[in-house]
């Protein structure tokens, strides 16, 4: 613990030796920032980055550009991994069309209130709402279960073309 504190003193130096020396807004600044903000600023960036790729994906259908991620396991290997039609089941529940994003991809079912329950956990106050959640949320059976049906969808969604 020791050691984290005088790393950040030292970034907190670095960091303000060089912004007034050097420059006002360069890669090594905006590196040193990130190490040294609070986690509430952490938690706004976070949000903010997850609003602009929500907004994006209503606006934008995954379908119809190219320039959209493409998963690296169908790329490489030619078969389906558990996450493959996320971005399309997003875009489809986004839009209300709860039958076309299970379409897309079954697990989605499984994995976004596994999702939303491990977020809220993460950006709630502490309390005893919170304390209940992530007691069930880290539990070893839901753990262990979800990886579990995450292989089981592995292989099923390639074996009977799911």
């Amino acid at each position: 613990m020791v050691y984290i504190r005088h790393y950040i003193l030292l970034c907190y130096w670095s960091y303000y030796r060089h912004y007034i020396y050097h420059c006002r807004s360069c890669s090594i600044c905006i590196l040193t920032w990130f190490v040294i903000m609070s986690k509430a600023h952490l938690y706004f960036l976070i949000s903010i980055g997850g609003c602009v790729v929500l907004a994006l994906l209503y606006f934008i259908n995954p379908i119809d550009y190219i320039w959209m991620p493409k998963c690296p396991t169908k790329i490489l290997f030619g078969i389906n991994c558990p996450g493959c039609g996320f971005q399309r089941a997003v875009h489809a529940l986004l839009h209300g069309h709860i039958k076309e994003a299970i379409g897309y991809n079954l697990f989605f079912v499984v994995a976004f209130p596994y999702l939303i329950a491990v977020l809220s956990c993460s950006i709630m106050s502490d309390g005893k709402l919170r304390q209940r959640i992530k007691k069930n949320v880290e539990s070893k059976w839901l753990i262990h279960g979800y990886v579990i049906l995450f292989f089981i969808w592995f292989v099923a969604r390639n074996i009977f073309k799911l």
